[in-house]
């Protein structure tokens, strides 16, 4: 049986996966303030420190406007540098 209780071909519901992650979160003893939504801005952040850019982490995201995106982009100076390496390579 599926996660929500309806068959295994149904989608999880929101509030079996906060359960869910209420369980973990008190059996691994975690803080309270460790959210599903952490694990979201961590891999959007991880997506930006990996050269993601604001238009690619909108659209995984689901985010209406980039403005909210670019809150994940954090350019580094080595960042950049790959930036215009990978410019450099296009034909």
């Amino acid at each position: 049986m599926g996660v929500s209780g309806d068959s295994p071909d149904a989608p999880i519901r929101g509030t079996s996966l906060d359960h869910q992650h209420y369980d973990v979160r008190d059996n691994l003893k975690l803080s309270k303030d460790f959210v599903v939504h952490s694990l979201r801005h961590t891999m959007l952040t991880r997506l930006g420190e990996s050269g993601a850019g604001a238009f690619d982490i909108m659209r995984i995201a689901g985010h209406s406007s980039v403005t909210v995106s670019q809150r994940y982009v954090h350019p580094t100076p080595e960042g950049m540098e790959r930036a215009f390496e990978r410019m450099e390579k296009l034909p």
